[in-house]
């Protein structure tokens, strides 16, 4: 028996004390029993050709980001729709609340919303806007509440530069401060009506010392923006350069090697019911890398060579090894001949598609 076939009979029996888990259980099941002498490397890359393995993984949440730097108030606002729509029929209908918060001073202003729906989004960012504050800059993910015409000719009207980002904002950050208060109250009130105290949950947001800042958001004026800054970015942004100076530039270490085949982390959120796999079906190429503050970026194409919108962490990426023996699922038959099927495959867009022989199907409870 090789090890690869060792390993798998381990990791595929359910009442093996190292099936189905990650890789420190698989490697303390293996030195325990003592059969094989395997370095945690060579289980690794095992692990890596397994589609249990990649697609549930542990994700991780809190790693380190570019740091956003802006020069004042109100240069870039992030903004973020958080759902409550479980508990829309205690809360009159209403179902999300939209946030946006000033990057620089950390304030935020909360709208709650019935729907998603483009004209509700845009009277919500009309309410916000007409109480004398707009942003220079607007950045949201890429959510039809945020990407549809509506919503584009406000900002545009406004002469607001709204971009998109992949990656979690300060939004989000603020958006799970917001949420984890309100269940608090609902907690300690035994109800779902969330409505009633989102102003209160946010003003008090509002007046909360923040570390960063020194001080509350409220607490902030444009006057003090220069001494604010230097708070918030001067002394770091100082030892930086001249760590880079002294030492030649940070360390560079890459997790990820050109040409490299990664999943990518499904675009959850802490609040919101896990997806079953965590990890997209689809496989993508590392194209390039680079460095920023310390902390590597990817950007990746498909497997097609079309680029890939966005750049990616090391931590919302998973290396995979595809080797002959891999196999692919496949969601439904859409196009029948003699001896072929055109197939649609499970998690890869439309345009993967594709022709393939009877023969090398393996359909359950499907008639070929």
């Amino acid at each position: 028996m090789t090890y690869e076939d060792y390993l798998h009979s381990i990791y595929y029996d359910p009442n093996h004390t190292g099936s189905y888990g990650g890789l420190e259980k698989l490697y303390n099941a293996v030195r325990k029993e003592g059969k094989y002498v395997l370095e945690k490397a060579k289980i690794r890359k095992w692990l890596q050709k397994q589609e249990t393995f990649t697609l549930h993984q542990h994700v991780r949440r809190k790693f380190k980001r570019h740091r956003v730097v802006v020069p004042y108030m109100d240069y870039q606002w992030d903004a973020d729709t958080a759902s409550m729509n479980i508990y829309a029929k205690e809360n009159d209908g209403f179902g999300f609340f939209v946030l946006l918060v000033d990057i620089f001073s950390r304030y935020i202003w909360t709208v709650p919303l019935h729907t998603t729906k483009g004209t509700e989004m845009v009277e919500a960012l009309k309410s916000v806007f007409s109480l004398g504050r707009i942003p220079d800059k607007l950045r949201t993910d890429i959510g039809v509440e945020f990407k549809n015409k509506m919503v584009q000719k406000l900002t545009k009207g406004e002469g607001i530069d709204h971009f998109f980002t992949q990656n979690e904002s300060k939004a989000n950050f603020a958006e799970r401060a917001i949420k984890s208060r309100i269940s608090r109250y609902r907690s300690h009130h035994q109800t779902n009506r969330w409505i009633d105290v989102l102003s209160e949950v946010t003003n008090s947001y509002n007046n909360t010392y923040h570390r960063s800042n020194k001080r509350a958001p409220s607490a902030e004026r444009k006057k003090d923006q220069v001494e604010l800054w230097k708070i918030q970015y001067g002394i770091k942004h100082k030892q930086t350069n001249k760590h880079a100076k002294s030492k030649g530039g940070p360390a560079v270490h890459y997790k990820f090697k050109m040409g490299d085949t990664v999943r990518i982390s499904h675009l959850q959120r802490p609040f919101q019911r896990e997806y079953d796999e965590r990890w997209t079906y689809e496989y993508f190429v590392v194209a390039s890398r680079g460095m920023k503050q310390g902390i590597a970026y990817y950007t990746l194409k498909d497997l097609e060579g079309d680029d890939i919108h966005g750049s990616f962490y090391s931590s919302e990426l998973s290396k995979v090894i595809v080797t002959d023996d891999t196999t692919y699922r496949i969601e439904k038959i859409l196009k029948r001949s003699k001896d072929t099927v055109l197939v649609k495959w499970w998690g890869w867009p439309s345009k993967f598609n594709s022709w393939i022989p009877k023969s090398d199907m393996q359909l359950y409870g499907l008639k070929v």
